[in-house]
C-alpha cells in the first residue's frame, strides 16, 4: 500500500482525524491513524516556537519524526536538523526529543511502530489534563497519580538521573489504577474512542 493510498484508508477510520489542541503549550496533535493493533500510529503535529519533550525513552515502540514545514530538531543521540521532507526514525530504547528551535511553528508527522493505543491515550488524557488547569507551565500533571499515569501509558521512560522519578511514581501509580483513576481519566477524556 503506498503512502497516499494509506492516507485515505487512515482517513475513512471513524477513529482518525481527531484533533486536540493543549491550550497551556499551544500545541495541535491530529491523529491521522490510531493503530487497531496491527499497524502504526500516526500523528500530524504543529509545534510552536521554543516547544519540545523532555528526554526520554521508548522500550516498545519506535518513533519516525517526518518534517512537513519548517525545521524540526531531534535529538536522538546527536542533534539532526529536519527539514521538509526528511526523516529520522529513533529505535526502541535510544534516549531522544524533539523540539523547535527555530521562531516559527513547525508541523511534522510522528509514526508510532508498532502502534500503540495506550501512548494514543495517554497523550489525549494529558492535553486534557492542560486544558482542564490540571498541569504546570509546561504542561506536566500537577497530581504525581496523573503523572505516573500518562508516563505509563506513553511508554515514557526518563534517562538517569531523572528516572529515580520513576522509583516514586510507581507505587503511586500502581495505586491510583488500583483505585480506578485510570478508569475514570479514559472515561473523562477518551468516551468515544
Amino acid at each position: 500500500m503506498d503512502s497516499a493510498e494509506s492516507e485515505r484508508v487512515a482517513l475513512t477510520n471513524p477513529q482518525s482525524g481527531l484533533r486536540i489542541h493543549n491550550k497551556v503549550i499551544q500545541d495541535t496533535v491530529v491523529f491521522v491513524q490510531r493503530t487497531n493493533g496491527l499497524n502504526s500510529t500516526l500523528l500530524n503535529l504543529e509545534l510552536m516556537p521554543g516547544g519540545g519533550a523532555i528526554p526520554h525513552i521508548h522500550r516498545t515502540f519506535e518513533e519516525t519524526f517526518i518534517c512537513q514545514e519548517g525545521e524540526l530538531s531531534v535529538l536522538a543521540p546527536r542533534t539532526v536538523k529536519l527539514r521538509p521532507g526528511e526523516t529520522v526514525t529513533v529505535p526502541k530504547g535510544v534516549t531522544h526529543r524533539f523540539f523547535n528551535d527555530t521562531a516559527q511553528n513547525i508541523r511534522f508527522r510522528i509514526e508510532i511502530a508498532p502502534g500503540n493505543r495506550d501512548f494514543e491515550d495517554g497523550l489525549i488524557i494529558l492535553y486534557g489534563l492542560a486544558n482542564d488547569g490540571l498541569t504546570n507551565n509546561k504542561s506536566v500533571p500537577t497530581n504525581l497519580a496523573h503523572l505516573g499515569l500518562v508516563s505509563e501509558l506513553g511508554d515514557l521512560n526518563l534517562p538517569f538521573p531523572m528516572s529515580l522519578l520513576h522509583i516514586i511514581l510507581r507505587p503511586i501509580t500502581a495505586r491510583a489504577r488500583k483505585q480506578g483513576v485510570l478508569d475514570d481519566l479514559r472515561q473523562r477524556y477518551c468516551p468515544l474512542l
